[in-house]
């Protein structure tokens, strides 16, 4: 990543719910004139409180 990925990415960390950058990963960011495209993929990893149940994952086109 080049300095400005990294300043960037410290930014959103700032801007953005924590819960965001904890389920979800950026994949992608493009940066337009007055604007800002956030890409995300979720993380497959259940939160904290579900640990010990077993969980489905029901994708829906």
């Amino acid at each position: 990543m080049d300095a400005n990925t990294d300043q960037l990415l410290s930014l959103l960390n700032l801007i953005l719910p924590a819960e965001i950058l904890e389920y979800f990963t950026i994949v992608n960011i493009e940066i337009r004139p007055q604007e800002v495209h956030l890409f995300l993929d979720e993380k497959n990893s259940a939160p904290e409180e579900f640990k010990h149940e077993k969980l489905i994952s029901i994708c829906r086109a």
